[in-house]
């Protein structure tokens, strides 16, 4: 799913930034994952606060409050701790994910999900 996901990033244009999802222990196990899953964000996909979104190519949008940890430095390797990335970070934010799904009433497999860019 994540090879399927890389294409799709590498096609993309500029990033802006990654996401996580599945972050609690307890969502981890309602759909049978050890740890969160990861996507990124595209600059092309990123809206200014104000800005209006065109919810007309979307198929079936919902909205999730996050938190957004802005990075004063990069983070890189296998082993990044939550210590690091708030030792990284240069402020937190709010933000709003604007989520879409092509299947059906949200139904989907976690590998379904990653391809999709989580």
């Amino acid at each position: 799913a994540y090879a399927v996901q890389r294409v799709l990033r590498d096609a993309a244009g500029p990033l802006v930034g990654w996401k996580l999802g599945v972050t609690s222990r307890a969502k981890q196990a309602q759909v049978g994952v050890s740890s969160p899953v990861f996507g990124f964000l595209a600059g092309a996909n990123a809206l200014d606060m104000g800005e209006p979104l065109d919810t007309g190519p979307l198929i079936q949008p919902r909205c999730e409050p996050e938190i957004v940890f802005v990075l004063g430095r990069d983070l890189a390797g296998p082993h990044v701790t939550a210590a690091d990335v708030i030792a990284a970070s240069s402020g937190v934010a709010v933000g709003i994910e604007v989520l879409d799904s092509r299947y059906r009433d949200y139904k989907f497999t976690m590998a379904d999900v990653v391809a999709d860019n989580t």
